[in-house]
């Protein structure tokens, strides 16, 4: 089973892959807003996360605000489901 560092790991990949980003610049506290994640590139790290995970997000269990940590814990509690 994934470990929250793990999921941090694989979302902080995914960020820098859809937003182009470099990876110094997303850490566990980073909001995802601050890291350049509008709407539609949330959707698309959502539906990737999906993807590797084989789990279903809810939409609304992201804020804006929210935090790579709290994406990752998120998904950690999906995969114990």
């Amino acid at each position: 089973m994934a470990r929250t560092a793990e999921i941090v790991e694989v979302i902080t990949q995914l960020v820098v892959e859809v937003c182009e980003v470099d990876a110094t610049k997303v850490s566990p506290r980073s909001q995802l807003i601050d890291v350049g994640l509008g709407s539609v590139e949330v959707m698309e790290v959502l539906a990737r996360l999906e993807d590797h995970y084989e789990i279903q997000i809810e939409d609304d269990a992201l804020g804006a605000h929210s935090t790579v940590r709290e994406l990752a814990k998120t998904i950690e509690r999906l995969l114990k489901a």
